[in-house]
């Protein structure tokens, strides 16, 4: 049964993710990545007036990390998933749906404490994505009560209640 559950967390989170695409760093405009959507051409303003390193290759190659990482944690390839995000994490370290793409994969692995502090920093980079801080703390949540800590899941899901009434 805990199989099971990490196997649907895992689904969900991936699929929220799929949905909510890739977003750029929060220090300044950049276009949100959608997978399946084409990269922004080097040289297009893409990259924002921020002085961000990320270019249209940068986010041509991470689009094609997560959509690496996606096939491979539907296929069931677990590490296989993590090493595409974490490669695409190198590329784009203040990326914070990449944070929580991550920790969802480390959650389907059974790897709660890392879960829970990927998510931690996906929260720390996620701005004013509500929807990102609504899965990251639904994702906290579900890995303390993987731990048996109910105290600590109860906290995050009250903190989960209080982001869901804004």
């Amino acid at each position: 049964m805990n199989k099971l559950l990490r196997w649907w967390m895992l689904a969900s989170l991936i699929a929220f993710a799929g949905c909510a695409g890739v977003t750029p760093h929060p220090g300044g405009p950049a276009p949100v990545v959608e997978p399946g959507a084409p990269a922004a051409p080097s040289g297009s303003g893409a990259s924002g007036g921020s002085g961000s390193a990320q270019s249209g290759a940068g986010s041509s190659a991470v689009l094609a990390l997560v959509d690496r990482a996606d096939r491979s944690a539907r296929a069931g390839q677990l590490g296989a998933a993590a090493d595409s995000l974490e490669r695409a994490l190198r590329i784009e370290p203040g990326n914070a749906r990449l944070w929580h793409r991550l920790a969802a994969v480390r959650l389907a692995e059974g790897n709660l404490a890392q879960a829970q502090a990927l998510a931690a920093k996906s929260n720390s980079l996620a701005g004013n994505d509500l929807a990102l801080q609504i899965a990251n703390w639904r994702l906290i949540a579900a890995a303390r009560q993987q731990a048996g800590d109910a105290a600590g899941a109860s906290r995050a899901q009250a903190r989960l209640k209080a982001l869901q009434g804004r």
